[in-house]
């Protein structure tokens, strides 16, 4: 498979996945696959199939849709959007936008998916208790506006 049609192919997979599609994942990636994101670094086709078992156990109708892809070398970035609910009663809304970062082996497989978003405000400053921290922090360290503008 050319890296291309992997990008394809793993992009289709997200944009279309259900717990029943995980199998896919197999036939995507290598079997050493290394995942990183804000909050995971692991190895293994098993532990990425656990981060996607994980984001069903503890969200409510999770989706990506991927606004744009762009194959360099062996390597593929997606950009993306993704929605869901936490569970449970008051569920909060979640829209992160990020990019992911997939590296390609020469079967065409993932061999490397790293996630890049940015917790601290898409995530971090929305929860109750220490949201209001890191707005004060985004004040805190943001360039003022020059002046007339």
């Amino acid at each position: 498979m050319t890296i291309e049609a992997g990008a394809a192919a793993y992009g289709r997979f997200h944009e279309t996945l259900t717990p029943e599609s995980l199998g896919e994942l197999d036939r995507l990636c290598a079997p050493d696959v290394r995942f990183t994101d804000p909050f995971n670094d692991l190895t293994g086709i098993a532990a990425l199939r656990g981060i996607y078992e994980h984001m069903y156990a503890v969200l409510d109708e999770p989706a990506f849709v991927i606004e744009d892809i762009a194959v360099s070398g062996s390597t593929a970035y997606f950009k993306w959007i993704f929605t869901a609910r936490t569970k449970g009663r008051g569920g909060m809304a979640i829209r992160l936008a990020g990019m992911t970062e997939a590296r390609f082996d020469e079967q065409g497989r993932v061999s490397a998916h790293i996630d890049h978003w940015d917790a601290a405000s898409q995530l971090y400053a929305r929860l109750p208790v220490v949201g209001g921290f890191f707005r004060w922090l985004g004040r805190r360290f943001a360039v003022p506006a020059p002046a007339g503008r």
